[in-house]
């Protein structure tokens, strides 16, 4: 029991650390990325070849959104669980200290103990893992204007091979709804820079017609 609580709440924090990068992210204009960080401004384009390269990206964009809706869901649901296990496991706890006040309150006084410090650690991780997700957000451009189309940035870390491979095994929905984005995100990054050289392109064209 005690293992399946920690290997739930690893699941539910990982994911959570990457849902809440990209809300900080979502809705601040840092560009036209290609990934899945919210909404942003439409892609228009007045060249037809260019253009349908834009509504391929939105239609990319709303399925990524789709995605990033179904593991927001699933985050919720494992969290709730989580949460159910953690109160059962204390109502036990709570049971056991009250019979063991009744025939050895020394015992009673050392479970108090070792139970807070235990607490006390969790809290520790805890905070540990929320600095290190704040360290692991996208840094936006330091101008303020929106940076450059297309610009790479530092952003939350995805998880490792290891990882998915426990996910793949302990979650496999989780693990799906991952290789989705993963493989979405790399379409929408060759989309972006096809969209990029197009207009760049079609600019190109527009000078030399001048």
């Amino acid at each position: 029991m005690k293992v399946k609580v920690l290997i739930c709440a690893a699941a539910v924090l990982f994911v959570s650390g990457m849902l809440m990068a990209e809300d900080g992210q979502k809705g601040e204009g840092r560009g036209k990325g290609y990934g899945d960080q919210g909404k942003r401004e439409e892609l228009k384009s007045s060249c037809p070849e260019c253009q349908p390269l834009a509504e391929q990206i939105k239609a990319k964009r709303e399925i990524m959104e789709g995605l990033r809706d179904k593991m927001k869901a699933l985050n919720e649901a494992e969290k709730a669980k989580h949460e159910e296990m953690r109160a059962k496991k204390d109502a036990e706890w709570q049971a056991k200290l009250e019979e063991v006040k009744k025939t050895d309150p020394k015992k009673a006084e050392e479970m108090i103990k070792n139970h807070e410090e235990r607490k006390k650690e969790r809290e520790g991780k805890k905070e540990g893992r929320k600095e290190g997700r704040d360290g692991e957000k996208r840094e936006g451009p330091k101008d303020g204007k929106g940076g450059k189309e297309g610009e790479k940035r530092d952003g939350p870390k995805g998880p490792s091979e290891a990882e998915l491979e426990k996910m793949k095994t302990d979650n496999p929905e989780r693990y799906k709804i991952m290789m989705e984005r993963q493989a979405l995100q790399k379409e929408l990054q060759a989309l972006h820079d096809q969209f990029k050289e197009c207009e760049q392109k079609n600019k190109g064209k527009d000078n030399k017609e001048k």
